[in-house]
């Protein structure tokens, strides 16, 4: 049928359901920073399997072989893991595509560059390799001068080069990355980008093309801008979703469903490869609700409108979206999709699975962004991730037990006051039960790190909560400085002081469900999957806690200084950024970072105790 042309829900349906056979769907390993591991990438072939999904792309911008030593062939030992690597996608039904991405320093007329170009394409198809990509991405859109006597425009050079390539591995599935990838990126916009038009005509139309859609980090994806897109390319795009990308704020995971798409795309798209979080064992929610989403043709109806803006939605109470009951066996609701996939993610907790790789430094890792630095990347479609380093990702180094500096000899000496009261608590004995994961505990780990432009429902009740317990604090000086309640005028004002209270006490046990599904990591088996999540809900955690602390500060201080008091004033308005930031907006703090800038309290020193002699006859009083 003719782009444009209204068909029925039935067709439509059909058409999903067909297309769905050919459609290109799985993850593309893209991203920027530490790559994953070979046994990582087969467990993720078996993942894939056991979902339905058909397609892996190798593009780790950090594997030096991939983009900035992409001329070098691959040694003995690394053809062996490649090739294995291959077989094992294959097993697992999976087809591999094997990117590369020359666009940093290629010579486009340079026939040697070319040849060299297509040397290290046919050596990895004597893999077994029998898809490949060619990614032009985050590079400058300019050529040489010696490219320029040869082409028309940068658009004709790529061209040129990647239908070369193509005729000459016998036309394979084939998939090119433009560099004008998104909207935001198309100079002046999409219709009347020379670059784009070029690429739609003049490439050849066995080779699918991708695109990321509005920006970098598309928050949602229209029917309406695909079909624009598609007519400028002359062909369906295939989706390079970076919705759970994390490379550009180490701050950050996402956890959350697949979302801001709809299931309408299907028929209009050739494919959707998700580039998730740099940490491979947090993606079993993205990968699992994509999935879902992929084999579905029609939308679950949802509660809010999808027009209202993610900050109205923020300040909507934290009210549940509710699933619809009933929904046809096909529709796709995120919510929905969100319990299926923690339902099965749980098992996966307790795989007895060690660590892969290896730990980086402290000092290594950068401040986080300020929320304006973070919110601006978000906002911005020409950002570029930092790499850290570059790597090996097919040969790994013999990983030695990982050295741990032995316990300081002596510790600060802690000197109790005369006033101290001992703490009575009870010795807690561990349980089986008590260790154990439960659904609540992996709900709560989602909405605390769910998508970049919305928060979980349960990480909007910690902001509201805290915000209005801080706004609300001047009621618990002032319940004080009134003194015991004498006449019925104090009631209602004592109301107040109640409510403040059992909210407080309400963030406290939120702040150990915290703190208690922390501690459950801790036990899992799966110390791959620990270790991967540990940083992030470490970071949190600590966080949490100081809000809980300061919270307490207000109920047990005997008056708030006036600048604390001001703030209530202040209109809450959250910024769609990580946690940890949203909740340095309430803290006398210019950034999260500042949190653990200042230097603690000096410890307690030692009381210096005097020693007089007696005098002879041994009797004090006569001091």
């Amino acid at each position: 049928r003719k782009m444009g042309e209204e068909t029925s829900s039935v067709d439509s349906a059909s058409n999903a359901n067909s297309r769905n056979e050919n459609m290109v769907c799985g993850v593309v390993e893209g991203f920027y920073g530490r790559p994953w591991t070979t046994e990582q990438r087969k467990d993720l072939f078996q993942r894939m399997k056991k979902l339905g999904l058909n397609t892996y792309m190798y593009a780790p911008k950090d594997d030096y072989k991939h983009r900035a030593y992409w001329r070098e062939l691959y040694t003995v030992e690394e053809a062996e893991h490649l090739t294995n690597l291959i077989q094992a996608a294959k097993e697992n039904g999976v087809h591999f595509y094997y990117a590369l991405s020359p666009g940093l320093d290629i010579t486009y007329s340079n026939s040697k560059e070319v040849s060299c170009l297509k040397r290290k394409l046919e050596q990895v198809a004597q893999f077994g390799c029998s898809a490949f990509a060619l990614l032009f991405d985050d590079i400058e859109p300019e050529i040489s001068e010696t490219d320029k006597e040869v082409f028309q425009s940068f658009a004709h050079a790529q061209v040129s080069v990647t239908n070369d390539v193509y005729q000459e591995l016998n036309q394979p599935k084939f998939i090119f990355c433009p560099t004008e990838y998104c909207a935001a990126r198309a100079v002046p916009n999409v219709q009347s980008s020379e670059y784009l038009n070029t690429i739609g005509l003049k490439l050849m139309p066995g080779i699918d093309i991708m695109w990321t859609g509005h920006k970098v980090i598309s928050k949602t994806i229209t029917v309406e801008s695909i079909q624009e897109l598609t007519e400028v390319l002359r062909r369906a795009p295939v989706l390079w979703d970076n919705l759970h990308a994390n490379d550009y704020d180490q701050k950050r995971l996402f956890l959350g469903p697949y979302s801001g798409r709809s299931t309408d795309l299907v028929p209009h798209l050739r494919g959707v490869l998700s580039n998730p979080n740099c940490e491979y064992e947090a993606n079993f929610v993205p990968i699992h609700t994509l999935a879902q989403w992929s084999k579905c043709n029609s939308d679950g109806k949802r509660d809010l409108n999808e027009s209202v803006s993610a900050d109205i939605r923020l300040e909507t109470e934290g009210e549940t979206e509710e699933v619809p009951s009933h929904m046809g066996p096909h529709a796709y609701h995120p919510r929905k999709a969100l319990q299926a996939a923690m339902a099965d993610w749980i098992p996966e907790f307790y795989r007895t699975k060690s660590a892969y790789g290896r730990l980086l430094s402290g000092a290594f890792l950068p401040g986080a962004p300020t929320g304006s630095q973070q919110a601006a990347l978000l906002d911005d479609a020409s950002f570029q991730p930092l790499s850290s380093e570059l790597v090996n990702s097919l040969v790994q180094p013999t990983l030695e037990p990982m050295d741990c500096n032995t316990s300081p000899g002596a510790s600060p000496r802690h000197v109790a006051s005369k006033n101290a009261e001992e703490m009575q608590t009870e010795e807690a004995v561990p349980t089986e039960d008590s260790r154990q994961l439960t659904l609540e505990d992996v709900a709560l780990l989602v909405d605390l790190f769910y998508l970049p432009f919305e928060h979980g429902h349960q990480g909007v009740a910690f902001l509201q909560e805290f915000h209005w317990l801080r706004s609300n604090g001047h009621l618990v000086w002032e319940g004080r400085k009134r003194g015991p309640p004498s006449e019925e005028e104090d009631a209602p004002a004592m109301a107040e002081l109640e409510e403040w209270r059992k909210r407080a006490a309400k963030f406290d046990l939120m702040t150990q469900a915290v703190g208690r599904l922390f501690a459950r990591l801790t036990f899992v088996p799966n110390r791959s999957l620990f270790y991967d999540l540990y940083p992030y809900i470490w970071d949190i955690k600590g966080v949490i806690s100081l809000l809980n602390s300061y919270v307490k500060w207000i109920g047990f201080s005997k008056g708030l200084q006036g600048s604390l008091c001001q703030w209530g004033a202040r209109a809450m308005a959250f910024t769609v950024v990580g946690l940890q930031l949203n909740f340095s907006v309430f803290l006398p703090l210019e950034s999260v970072s500042d949190l653990f800038l200042y230097k603690p309290p000096e410890s307690s020193k030692q009381q210096d105790v005097y020693h007089t002699p007696l005098p002879p006859n041994g009797r004090a009083s006569d001091l």
